[in-house]
Parts: C-alpha cells; sequence; structure tokens
C-alpha cells in the first residue's frame, strides 16, 4: 500500500475510492492493520492540539467519512463485502484518537436488509448471524459491561461465541429477549407478525417475556431442537377480561430444521393462513400485496418454494385457492374468483 495514500486517508484528503481501496487493505490482514494504526497515532500525536476535539470537530470528521454512517450495503451474491463490524472497529480507532482516552465512547453498527436481500453481519465477540430479508441488527463495535447487548428484528440464524461470564441479550419487538451463553439458534420477530419464534440447535438459551398487564417477567428454557412460540398480546387485549399474560407455547417438533429453510433458499408453508403468506412473499421477493377482500384471507396454503418467480408462485397459488391476481412491477393485486 502507497503510504502517501495512507497520509491521504488519515487527513481526509483520499477520495470516495481511494477511502474504500485502503479500508479494504486494512482488512486484509493484523499486520495491516496494525501497521496504519501506528501511521495514525504518529500523525496524530504531532499534530494533535492541546486540548481535545469540540463536539463540531468529531461531527465534521464523522462525516467525511461515508462508511462511518449506517451500514446497509450487505452484499450477498458475487460480491466480497467489508465487515461492516471490521469497519466500525477500525473507524472507531481513527475517530477515538482525536478524544481523551477516558473519554472514549462505543459507536454502534447498524446493518439492515431490504425486503428480497439476504446477508451475514459478524459481530465483535467472533459470533457470526446470518440475517434474513427485512431485517435489522444493531450492537457496539465492542462488548463490554455484564451483558453481550444486541438488538434485533426481523429473522435471522445466529451462531453465538460461547462465554459463559458474558451472555449475550438480544432484545427484540415486544418486550421479549433472548439470553445466549453459546449456542445456534433461529430467531424470527417481525414486527408485523402475530408470533415471536425462537428454535434452538444447540447449547441453550433462555427466552424473556413480559406480562403485559403487569410487566411481570417469564423465563423459557429451551432444549435443543425445541421452539418456542410467544404470541403477541396488544394493549387492548391486555386491558380487556383476556389472560394478561401473552400464551406461550413450546413446540418439541422433529422437524425443527424447517424453521431455517430460508437459510437455505427455501421458503416453506404448512397449512399456513394466506395473510401469513402473504407477508412471508413480500419479504422474500420484495414486492407489495394489495388484496380487494378479506374473505381471502380464510384461505390456507401448504406448499414449498425454492427458485420460483414471484409470478410462478402466484400462478400455483392460484390453483390452489379461489383468486385470481394481477402483477404490476413490485405489485400483486388479489382479489375473489
Amino acid at each position: 500500500m502507497n503510504k502517501q495514500l495512507l497520509i491521504r486517508f488519515i487527513k481526509r484528503t483520499a477520495t470516495i475510492s481511494e477511502q474504500e481501496c485502503v479500508l479494504r487493505w486494512i482488512d486484509e490482514s493484523r499486520a495491516n492493520e496494525s501497521y496504519f494504526v501506528q501511521l495514525k497515532n504518529l500523525l496524530t500525536v504531532t499534530n494533535l492540539p492541546e486540548t481535545k476535539a469540540s463536539e463540531k470537530e468529531y461531527r465534521d470528521f464523522c462525516s467525511r467519512f461515508p462508511l462511518g454512517q449506517k451500514q446497509n450495503n450487505i452484499r450477498t451474491i458475487g460480491l466480497v463485502a467489508l465487515a461492516a463490524a471490521t469497519v466500525a472497529v477500525l473507524l472507531t480507532v481513527v475517530i477515538g484518537c482525536l478524544l481523551a482516552p477516558s473519554e472514549h465512547k462505543a459507536m454502534f453498527v447498524e446493518c439492515s436488509t431490504n425486503k428480497g436481500v439476504k446477508g451475514t453481519v459478524d459481530l465483535p465477540d467472533g459470533s457470526k448471524v446470518w440475517l434474513n430479508s427485512d431485517s435489522y441488527i444493531k450492537f457496539p463495535d465492542h462488548f463490554k459491561g455484564k451483558y453481550r447487548q444486541v438488538e434485533f428484528s426481523g429473522e435471522a440464524y445466529f451462531s453465538v461465541a460461547k462465554n459463559p461470564d458474558c451472555p449475550m441479550l438480544i432484545s427484540t419487538p415486544n418486550k421479549v429477549q433472548v439470553e445466549v451463553r453459546g449456542t445456534n439458534f433461529n430467531l424470527s420477530c417481525y414486527p408485523n407478525d402475530d408470533e415471536i419464534k425462537a428454535t434452538l440447535y444447540s447449547g441453550e438459551i433462555i427466552v424473556y417475556s413480559e406480562d403485559a398487564k403487569t410487566g411481570a417477567r417469564k423465563a423459557t428454557n429451551l432444549k435443543p431442537f425445541e421452539t418456542v412460540c410467544i404470541a403477541k398480546t396488544s394493549a387492548s387485549v391486555a386491558e380487556a377480561s383476556q389472560p394478561a399474560a401473552a400464551p406461550i407455547r413450546i413446540e418439541k417438533d422433529g422437524d425443527a430444521m424447517k424453521y431455517t429453510a430460508w437459510k437455505r433458499g427455501e421458503l416453506i408453508f404448512e397449512a399456513s393462513p394466506l395473510d401469513e403468506v402473504i407477508r412471508k412473499l413480500e419479504r422474500w421477493h420484495g414486492v407489495e400485496f394489495v388484496v380487494k377482500s378479506d374473505n381471502i384471507y380464510s384461505n390456507t396454503l401448504t406448499a414449498c418454494f425454492k427458485s420460483e418467480s414471484i409470478q410462478q408462485i402466484m400462478e400455483m397459488l392460484k390453483i390452489c385457492c379461489p383468486i385470481d391476481f394481477t402483477l404490476d412491477k413490485n405489485t400483486v393485486v388479489i382479489s375473489e374468483r
């Protein structure tokens, strides 16, 4: 790597393409990373003013590097992308040089996948996460404290690095949390789904849910190949005469691998209500459905799709259910037949 290019990067005079080139080079080896940090520290020490950077200077510095913004560029097909966590760590090293060590705050990495797109994310502890379509994850560039705190919504397969002394705590919508000490599991918690599901494949996890009315916490321990299903409870239901706690059930299904079919590129429906089918097809193919009649939701579907287009899937659905459809670009309109 040309030393002058590295200096231009550090001095914030490099072009966008040059910045990306430098970041790729840094990510190639620890030796490259070490050399860059030493050079950065040397230039910083020789040019740093006596006082710490102001808040405006700090914001100006961050704005000069696009990769320091929210990470939305997960690439999955035929491309090699920088790991979002690695990029964030490197940028934190650079930004941290502007602040006194005692005031260095952790930065957060936010990754998301659009509808119709999947991706993988490496966490700073060595854990790996496979994100399904329309998913979101947020985590610090380094874990510290009692828990490895992660925020998540959508669907993902987690392979969590073992650390019994510092469990991972995954917070999801609807006040459900998953405590993990080192294991493999699938977690589905889309905001517009009726249930939150966690399926354990190895190790152990504890799923915490809240009583919607009293706020009392309930812990559910899972064994391998068990699935916990937690039905969401709205505030209006909780205030009515319904049971206060959201229903929780454990499935001991011999075919627990069906919950990771999405990771293998398969979309499986087993007597699934059509509203569930539509939600999954929207995420899977990045389309929007318009349903002309509520009667359509009374139908169910049992099928397995892999490489079929949305046009082919709708043609098959038309055979199974009394519906008609029209497809215009990314909009599918369904009507009764």
